[in-house]
């Protein structure tokens, strides 16, 4: 596999999304894998916070993946913290292993509970860097994606059907908010 570069051209933003899909089909897998033990405690994070099994191995899969890749970046997790896989990173990826656990461990029929995953551009990233967005819910394994210049789909199977919002009205001096 190809290191990445700082500059993200459209074929890079498609290999961070295959990057993305991938760890997030990992972790839809990994949460059946695990089954009930998934939902024990494991210990506390870096916040002294309960952990359970599944939130950590989710995270240290997708990690892994990240690392295959080789992805110069600054990963921020919430069981793990903060790991610089270089010395000057290019990317900051933001992870969420479960979130919605205590969802998970109630194991109620409705619930919806799912893995996040984001990459954007730079080490000290805002809103506006973002290059992929998403989220696989760990109960059925519909994703959700947003991709710069590519707008927002849901994935399903083998269908990508694009989300799409109402035309909205720009604020301005002219335009009231009334509360």
């Amino acid at each position: 596999m190809q290191p990445f570069n700082s500059h993200t051209p459209s074929s890079e933003i498609d290999r961070l999304e295959a990057l993305v899909g991938q760890c997030l089909s990992s972790a839809f897998r990994k949460v059946a894998e695990l089954g009930e033990s998934g939902r024990q405690f494991r210990q506390g994070n870096q916040f002294g916070e309960n952990q359970l099994i599944a939130d950590w191995e989710i995270e240290e899969q997708t990690i892994e993946l990240i690392k295959q890749f080789r992805l110069p970046a600054r990963i921020i997790s919430e069981e793990h913290g903060i790991l610089n896989l270089v010395e000057s990173p290019s990317f900051t990826v933001t992870i969420d292993g479960l979130d919605g656990s205590n969802l998970y461990r109630a194991n109620q029929a409705n619930s919806r509970y799912c893995h996040m995953v984001s990459i954007h551009k730079g080490d000290a990233p805002t809103y506006d860097d973002y290059l992929v967005a998403a989220m696989v819910n760990l109960r059925d394994g519909e994703q959700l994606f947003t991709t710069k210049h590519k707008g927002s789909c849901i994935l399903t199977g083998n269908s990508r059907l694009p989300i799409t919002s109402k035309p909205s009205t720009p604020f301005g001096e002219l335009k009231r908010i009334y509360a």
